[in-house]
């Protein structure tokens, strides 16, 4: 995927990351538009047969069953659906970008065709795994490569973790982890939300103690603060401790 989304949901979510530009498919010679001379173009003007249109003009001369170049053969391969020879595929985007495809002196599509039939036939790769810092999509993208970052337990009672690793993946200052306030201001936003479409509002809000263990976490005096949210029924009970616990921290109260 080409364009960064960020999408939080209740216990997790799904970070993809990438440029900005269209996604792109190979239009053949004979179908290209004067104004595409290169035959790139964008998703919605494609025949279906594109990609394949292409292998079969340039690649398949070679690599067939009967002549089998390279112990490869694309005759039944389908651009279109390239999971389902995953391996094939890979195998052909690595002799794309070393140049070997077609080979040197054999007759080449024109543009930058070859490039996006590239693109089309990349399968996105989606990293995975103790994302709980900004500066961990960043190493994840980096070591692997990957297209995407999905991200689950780490933004359980830290959701601004979205943002800092929009802002470390797109190479801005990474914000840094809200003060108590900001926290207990984004929490009480989730817990509303939680009580409104969660049913039955009691349920909801003993559901929600969990989330409240996760927001106070790393906390000063946390440990005692979540004894008394694990006991909340109520969302004015949990204003009513939050804001308990911060008052309590502006008059100097020693931490339990």
């Amino acid at each position: 995927m080409r364009t960064l989304i960020a999408t939080f949901a209740l216990l997790g979510g799904l970070l993809v990351y990438g440029g900005e530009e269209p996604v792109t498919r190979v239009v053949p010679e004979s179908v290209r538009a004067p104004s595409d001379p290169a035959g790139v173009a964008s998703l919605p003007v494609l025949g279906e047969a594109a990609e394949n249109e292409v292998i079969d003009r340039y690649c398949v001369s070679c690599h067939s069953e009967r002549r089998l170049t390279g112990n490869l053969s694309l005759e039944s391969f389908d651009a279109e659906h390239p999971e389902g020879d995953a391996e094939l595929a890979e195998k052909m985007v690595v002799k794309l970008r070393a140049d070997m495809m077609p080979p040197p002196g054999s007759r080449r599509p024109a543009g930058d065709t070859l490039e996006a039939l590239v693109e089309a036939l990349e399968i996105p790769v989606v990293g995975n795994g103790d994302i709980r810092t900004g500066e961990d999509a960043r190493r994840m993208r980096e070591e692997t490569g990957c297209h995407g970052i999905m991200m689950a337990r780490g933004t359980h009672g830290a959701p601004w973790l979205f943002t800092q690793a929009r802002a470390a993946l797109e190479g801005l200052p990474i914000p840094a982890v809200p003060d108590a306030p900001e926290r207990f201001r984004i929490c009480l936003r989730h817990a509303r939300n939680a009580i409104q479409y969660g049913g039955e509002a009691r349920r909801a809000a003993i559901e929600f103690r969990k989330h409240l263990g996760w927001y106070t976490k790393g906390l000063e005096g946390g440990k005692r603060l979540r004894e008394e949210l694990f006991h909340v029924t109520t969302l004015e009970e949990m204003e009513e401790i939050l804001s308990g616990y911060l008052a309590a921290r502006l008059a100097g109260a020693p931490s339990s």
